[in-house]
């Protein structure tokens, strides 16, 4: 009788310590799995500000490329290299946003060309000013905006994820 007690309460002990050992584990897979959630979160939130950043810098870019009264100027002002960035943050964290990215960035270009074929260097004027006078002007200024406004609208969508709310 005494040997099944003992054999019996071995076996409960037994039991307990493994039983034990799994909860411990499946919390601590728990723990590790909500551990690279969250650090996932974080690193997207952060690209998502650098995304941005970068698209907020690009304003930057047009009273400079205005301003240049050189080929030599117009040259060293190309399209921004931010966006670039934003192509390869889009392509990589953000693939719902890649298409209004690649857009918008491919409308700096064309922009960028757009002032190129304006400026006459024989015109003592400023890249911006001979620009303003192309017969064109209106339609290319109106469709960086509209690709600006279009990018704008997928970013608000995507930081819906990112508030901290």
């Amino acid at each position: 009788m005494a040997d099944s007690t003992n054999t019996t309460a071995l076996l409960i002990g037994g039991g307990l310590a493994l039983a034990g050992t799994v909860v411990s584990q499946i919390f601590g897979l728990l723990s590790g799995w909500l551990d690279r959630r969250n650090k996932r979160r974080i690193v997207h939130r952060e690209r998502f500000e650098e995304l941005a950043d970068c698209v907020a810098k690009t304003l930057l870019w047009f009273p400079k490329i205005g301003a240049c009264r050189s080929i030599s100027d117009i040259q060293a002002y190309g399209p921004p290299l931010e966006s670039r960035r934003m192509i390869c943050l889009a392509i990589l964290y953000f693939p719902e946003l890649k298409d209004a990215v690649t857009s918008y960035s491919n409308g700096l270009i064309l922009y960028y060309h757009h002032v190129c074929d304006s400026f006459h260097p024989q015109i003592p004027a400023s890249a911006g000013a001979q620009e303003a006078m192309s017969p064109d002007t209106a339609e290319r200024n109106r469709e960086v905006v509209v690709l600006r406004q279009s990018l704008d609208n997928a970013l608000e969508k995507v930081a819906a994820r990112y508030t901290l709310a």
